[in-house]
């Protein structure tokens, strides 16, 4: 069986993509707990196009969220 095609941005570009931009959001708790030093787990991460600005991707998956918590594994 082969895999799924990759999602790709009206331009093109897929998640991995060097235009390909990843954005965290914590929420208000865990804002705060980066103010005190604590590193929280992203609520969602959005890759976004940097030339079109479209989010190829979204996740909220507590289980894939938790790869993001101390940064972008791939």
């Amino acid at each position: 069986m082969s895999e799924p095609a990759p999602k790709t941005c009206r331009c093109g570009n897929a998640r991995g993509h060097p235009r390909v931009t990843t954005s965290y959001d914590y929420g208000f708790w865990g804002i705060l707990g980066l103010m005190f030093g604590v590193t929280p787990t992203p609520k969602r991460v959005d890759f976004k196009c940097g030339v079109c600005g479209q989010t190829v991707e979204t996740i909220t998956d507590k289980g894939e969220l938790e790869r993001f918590r101390y940064g972008a594994k791939e």
